[in-house]
Formats: C-alpha cells, structure tokens, sequence
C-alpha cells in the first residue's frame, strides 16, 4: 500500500469512527503521511466528487456545506476556525471501507504480540 492509499483509508475509517463527523486540517495530513498538501487537497476533492465523503467548514457564521463555497481554494484556504475542514463518511465510503480486502490473520505479516506461559 502506497501513502496516498494509506491516507485515503484512514482517513474514511477515522471519520467512520466519528460520532459525526471528522476535524483535519489538510496542512497537517501533509505531514502526518508525507504528501504535498496540494495532494491531499486534490485527493479529498475526489473522494467528495465520488460521494465518498461530504466536506464543509466553518466560514465564521455558520458550518458551510463546500458546494456553498466559491471555489475550492476558497473552501481550503479558508482560515476560519484554524483552518478545521469537517467530513462526513457517506454510505458509498463506508461501502468502500466494508469491501476493503481483510488481512489473514495467519499470515506473517500480521505478528501476534503476546507471549506464552510454561508451567515448570
């Protein structure tokens, strides 16, 4: 797996994990996975377009549905509340999640962290 498959995952599996939605900051995505920010950016566009994901922000009176915005430069340079872009997991993203291929849990990539006990 790639970093940008890596931050295309967790990203929809942090915000499945929400009670709604899920706060980034896109600056600090860039560098949690080492991608150009303009990436990630360009990324969460198209998992906006794919109906993935639903984004919006806050624009200083109200949480703002990105569509409402001026353009998406507008949207993700908007400094409003720190710069926090909301997204909301849509049932095509959770489809997504569920068809993920699961890891075999006998496999080596998969190590078992534990230990075993001997009776002496």
């Amino acid at each position: 797996m790639n970093r940008f498959e890596k931050f295309t995952i967790e990203t929809l599996q942090r915000a499945k994990s929400m009670r709604e939605y899920l706060s980034i900051q896109t600056w600090g995505l860039a560098g949690q996975y080492d991608i150009n920010e303009r990436h990630i950016r360009e990324r969460l566009l198209e998992l906006q377009a794919e109906k993935y994901i639903r984004m919006s922000a806050w624009d200083g009176n109200r949480d703002r549905p990105f569509e409402e915005w001026e353009s998406a430069d507008a949207f993700f340079d908007s400094t409003t509340d720190s710069g926090y872009k909301r997204i909301w997991l849509l049932i095509r993203g959770a489809e997504f999640l569920e068809n993920l291929p699961q890891p075999d849990p006998r496999s080596d990539l998969n190590p078992r962290i534990g230990f075993t006990a001997r009776v002496q």
